[in-house]
């Protein structure tokens, strides 16, 4: 059913914000979740190598980035590497 109102033109505006890229998590692991630019001087390698302690300690806990804008993609295959020689998958 559509409200229609004599004189007034309604219009329907969809959500803004995207459909989310990856289902929702169970709540069975614990999360840490960065999300911004990807760029060098945010020093998000820093935190792959913070995070790779926790998952020893913690295996149930899970890293998550999020986040785009290094217009080379140096960044992101760097974070891939260091990901992989840390064993974090």
């Amino acid at each position: 059913n559509r409200l229609k109102l004599p004189g007034v033109r309604i219009e329907a505006i969809p959500n803004a914000v995207p459909e989310p890229a990856c289902p929702p998590a169970s709540g069975d692991l614990k999360w840490v979740v960065a999300a911004g630019r990807l760029h060098r001087v945010k020093r998000y390698d820093l935190l792959v190598r913070a995070f790779a302690q926790v998952s020893a300690a913690r295996p149930d806990w899970r890293l998550r980035i999020y986040g785009g804008g290094d217009a080379t993609g140096d960044e992101q295959a760097s974070l891939r590497t260091l990901i992989d020689r840390l064993g974090l998958h």
